[in-house]
């Protein structure tokens, strides 16, 4: 017989951090109908972020995987802010296009905010993943990754044209 203790619980550290919550289209269809397909999205998941773990600035990036969602997290610095997310979006965008030139749309969404995020045991909850989540659920609607418009409070912003210069570091 299996003893369970019923006072079990596990603490869970938060911390600052964007996440992309990204999700497949068609993925359903996929594992019905053409395993070659979900055996090649699988193929470039792993190889994309293995080559992004290589990346000097992109190593800090984790992941999980799971079915027809990748999840990436990065730690919310407030020093470096910015770089972090310009890495995230990066390695969102190279994911995107490892995908789409396969002929695998996704969707998805980035965002921030008091997380836990253990890719080890694949666990993540909190409200910058909920947060990243409910906007690929609603907001990206086509293949697309949308970026949260709180983040344009958050870097003190004017305007999404301003958190895309600064993103894309248009000044430089």
């Amino acid at each position: 017989m299996i003893d369970l203790n019923i006072k079990a619980e596990k603490v869970l550290n938060y911390t600052k951090r964007f996440v992309a919550f990204l999700d497949v289209l068609g993925f359903t269809k996929m594992v019905f109908n053409d395993n070659k397909k979900i055996n090649k999205y699988f193929g470039l998941i792993e190889d994309t972020i293995t080559q992004l773990k290589e990346i000097e600035n992109k190593k800090e990036i984790e992941s999980i995987i799971i079915s027809d969602s990748v999840i990436l997290s990065i730690q919310y610095e407030e020093f470096d802010k910015e770089d972090k997310l310009r890495h995230l979006c990066i390695a969102v965008g190279l994911i995107q296009q490892q995908l789409a030139l396969n002929d695998i749309m996704l969707r998805g969404g980035i965002s921030f905010g008091e997380t836990y995020f253990d890719s080890k045991s694949n666990q993540i909850v909190g409200k910058g993943y909920i947060n990243a989540y409910q906007l690929e659920e609603h907001d990206a609607i086509f293949p697309r990754v949308v970026l949260d418009l709180k983040l344009i409070n958050e870097f003190k912003l004017n305007n999404a044209t301003e958190l895309i210069a600064l993103i894309n570091k248009k000044d430089e």
